[in-house]
């Protein structure tokens, strides 16, 4: 079931104000913990995230770069990356994220465009 089929306007604000704050985030060039996300939506940092699965899929299916990415540990790497564990330590892995964070960052930040002044209020 798709995030829009799923959840109207007026219910299920979660994965609305989730995926908000990402772009958000993802406007000004910045990632986001998983400790200060779940403070910013009510919710353990340890998750499991049901709903960032969901946010992913949705994303990619609108043909736009996947905004959970910007999730991060504090060692600096998602700790979910493709519906998988992200390695550290694998080269490939690293090369494949860092590529795709940048170009999720050029997409919701052309070259030129400078930040908005003023962060919509999220929560």
């Amino acid at each position: 079931m798709k995030y829009a089929d799923q959840y109207q306007p007026g219910k299920g604000r979660l994965l609305e104000t989730m995926r908000d704050l990402l772009i958000a985030r993802a406007r000004n060039g910045k990632t986001i913990l998983y400790s200060e996300l779940g403070e910013r939506v009510g919710r353990p940092a340890q998750g499991p995230w049901p709903e960032l699965d969901i946010i992913a899929d949705d994303e990619r299916d609108a043909q736009r770069p996947d905004a959970t990415l910007l999730i991060i540990q504090r060692n600096g790497f998602p700790q979910r990356y493709r519906k998988r564990f992200f390695n550290p330590n694998n080269a490939e892995d690293v090369a494949e994220y860092t590529e795709e964070l940048k170009a999720l960052f050029d997409f919701y930040r052309p070259a030129g465009r400078p930040p908005p002044r003023k962060p919509p209020e999220l929560v």
